[in-house]
C-alpha cells in the first residue's frame, strides 16, 4: 500500500507534468516532431527527482544512474 508521500508526489507529479505538456505545447506543433526545449526537459527531471525520491523513500525505486540520449 502507497504512503501518504508517494501518494502525494503521485498528484504532484501528474499536475506538473500537465502543466509542463500545456506550457511547451507551442514547441511540439506535430507529433513526429520532438523539439522540446532544455527548459522543459529540467523542469521534467524536476518532477521525476521528485518521484525518484518518493519511490526510493518506500523502496520501490532504488536509485540508478541514466544516461540521456539526444532524440533525433
Amino acid at each position: 500500500m502507497p504512503t501518504r508521500e508517494l501518494r502525494e508526489a503521485t498528484i504532484y507529479a501528474c499536475g506538473e507534468l500537465a502543466d509542463i505538456q500545456l506550457d511547451h505545447a507551442s514547441e511540439c506543433p506535430e507529433p513526429n516532431r520532438r523539439n522540446v526545449s532544455e527548459a522543459a526537459q529540467e523542469e521534467i527531471r524536476g518532477v521525476v527527482a521528485v518521484l525518484d525520491e518518493a519511490f526510493g523513500n518506500v523502496g520501490l525505486a532504488p536509485p540508478y544512474a541514466v544516461q540521456e540520449e539526444p532524440v533525433e
